[in-house]
């Protein structure tokens, strides 16, 4: 699965940091009551945090990562800057949190779509090397209806990917590159339980990925040209045709690959509302 769960549960904690977490777990136990006034301090500076990613998160989808500024949030919030940086020791340390927040939402909502898929009776029922497939395309069309269902996480992650600045500096990115990671590691996951299935021919899956994701990234861009033609520029249409063409070049049979779409189609139509 993309990705496994994992200790940290980083993805529940939408960016609070991990010493937060155990110092709260900690006072949560402590009996004393200096303990509970401490667990409820971490709380509130939680949901401080918490508030100030979710306003920078609306300011950069409203005016670009470029423009958005420590006084812009700090403005937007009603703070000082100088409020702000009790919480982020730089504009690098926000954006390395807003990123891997955004990675750790977009896991989040993947795990929950791969459980809706197991109980789905006909994938249940599927073969073997069509249940492969279907992982593998579903991941393709989960990852476009993202446009609609995780609309500002990314336009962020556009903005990061389609700009050869580097927006987070190398003291920052040990914060995003554990969560990356793991997410692109599920996806190498898939490629290798499909070969180890017999539903792809040999090859990295390491290699897949990295061309199979940003493929991806790259047909999610194309949405901002839909102004042209809608039919033609739109991702939701092209994603599924950029996936089969993958899967048959490594190796897919096309008759499986014909099955294993229907079932995603059915999937979809029928469980539309679980992507919302």
């Amino acid at each position: 699965m993309f990705p496994p769960e994992h200790a940290d549960n980083a993805g529940k904690t939408k960016g609070i940091d991990e010493k937060v977490n155990k110092i709260y777990k900690i006072n949560m136990n402590d009996e004393t009551g200096l303990g509970t006034e401490l667990s409820r301090t971490e709380r509130k500076r939680g949901e401080r945090k918490a508030k100030i990613l979710d306003a920078a998160l609306a300011l950069c989808a409203e005016h670009g990562l470029g423009a958005m500024t420590v006084q812009k949030l700090a403005d937007s919030l009603d703070y000082t800057a100088g409020a702000l940086y009790r919480y982020f020791r730089s504009k690098d340390a926000l954006v390395a949190e807003l990123e891997a927040r955004a990675l750790e939402d977009i896991a989040d909502r993947f795990r929950l779509v791969g459980e809706q898929w197991a109980q789905y009776e006909p994938f249940a029922t599927a073969a073997k090397d069509e249940q492969h497939l279907f992982r593998i395309l579903g991941l393709a069309q989960f990852y476009v209806d993202l446009l609609d269902t995780l609309p500002e996480q990314m336009h962020l992650i556009g903005m990061l990917m389609g700009d050869r600045r580097s927006f987070v500096g190398d003291d920052d990115t040990a914060r995003v590159a554990p969560v990356f990671t793991r997410m692109l590691g599920g996806v190498s996951d898939l490629f290798r339980a499909a070969q180890a299935a017999g539903a792809l021919a040999a090859g990295p899956p390491e290699t897949r990925m990295v061309v199979f994701w940003s493929s991806l990234q790259g047909i999610a861009q194309i949405e901002k040209m839909q102004r042209f033609h809608s039919e033609l520029f739109d991702p939701r249409r092209r994603a599924p045709e950029l996936a089969r063409a993958l899967l048959l070049g490594w190796g897919a049979n096309p008759n499986t690959l014909d099955r294993a779409a229907r079932l995603a189609d059915d999937w979809r139509k029928s469980c539309s509302e679980h992507l919302q």
